[in-house]
C-alpha cells in the first residue's frame, strides 16, 4: 500500500468519475434470484463509499456492509449513509461469519491487497451458497497507450507489478473453489463537459499538470 488515504479522504471525491450509479452486476445478479430473502451486500475496499450509497437507492431493505482499511474515508463514507454498516478492517482478513453474504464486489482495489490469495479465500467464506463475487479493475496489461505511461514507462512497470493478470486472478477463484469464473474485458471512459474538466483542473489538489496540459 503506497498511498495513506486517510490523507487523501477529504478530497477524494472530487474527482468527477467517483461518483456511481447502482451496481448492474447486483441489479442482475438479484433479477436472477427473485425469490431471495434478507438481501445482504458486502463491498471490500467500499473506500467513501459512493457505490452502497447509491445500491442503497435501489435496494433500501438489503443489508449493506462496506469494508475499507482506512478510517478517513469510512468517515467520508458515513456522511453519506449512516443506515450502511461501515466497518474498519483488512479485506484478507475481513471480521465477518463464513456465510453471510448474498452478493460480495472488490472495485478497483483488489491491487492494493497484500495477500491476494488469502483475500480471495476469505470472499469465498464469505459467501452464501449460491451468492456470487465481482471484482472490477484496470487491466494495465491492456492499456500500452495510457498517456501516463507514455510520459512516465516506470509507472507502467510499477502497475504491472502491482496489478495481477486478470487470468492468473481467474485461476486464483477456480483454486479456491468458486465453481464458474467469469472474465469480461471493457473499455472505460468518462464524458465530461470541457468547462467542468477546465474548473476542475484549477483545484491544487485535485490532478496533476500533466493531467491539465
Amino acid at each position: 500500500m503506497r498511498t495513506n488515504y486517510d490523507l487523501i479522504a477529504p478530497t477524494y471525491d472530487d474527482q468527477p468519475y467517483r461518483l456511481k450509479s447502482v451496481d448492474e452486476h447486483l441489479q442482475a445478479f438479484v433479477a436472477e434470484h427473485p425469490d431471495i430473502q434478507g438481501l445482504a451486500v458486502l463491498d471490500l475496499g467500499c473506500g467513501t463509499g459512493n457505490q452502497l450509497v447509491a445500491n442503497r437507492e435501489a435496494f433500501p431493505r438489503a443489508l449493506m456492509v462496506g469494508l475499507d482499511l482506512f478510517a478517513g474515508m469510512l468517515g467520508q463514507a458515513q456522511k453519506k449513509g449512516g443506515e450502511i454498516h461501515w466497518v474498519q478492517g483488512n479485506g484478507a482478513t475481513p471480521p465477518f461469519a463464513d456465510e453471510s453474504f448474498d452478493f460480495i464486489s472488490n472495485q478497483f482495489s483488489f491491487h492494493h491487497v497484500d495477500d491476494k490469495p488469502g483475500m480471495l479465500e476469505e470472499v469465498f467464506r464469505l459467501l452464501k451458497p449460491g451468492g456470487r463475487f465481482v471484482m472490477t479493475n484496470v487491466c494495465p496489461r491492456k492499456m500500452p497507450g495510457f498517456l501516463v505511461y507514455r510520459y512516465f514507462p516506470g509507472v507502467r512497470e510499477t502497475d504491472l507489478a502491482d496489478f495481477m493478470p486478470f487470468r492468473d486472478i481467474a485461476r486464483l477463484m477456480e483454486e479456491v473453489g468458486f465453481p464458474q469464473v467469469d472474465v469480461e474485458l471493457r473499455r472505460w471512459h468518462h464524458d465530461q463537459d470541457l468547462r467542468d474538466f477546465a474548473a476542475w483542473t484549477k483545484q491544487p489538489h485535485a490532478c496533476s499538470q500533466l493531467t491539465a496540459i
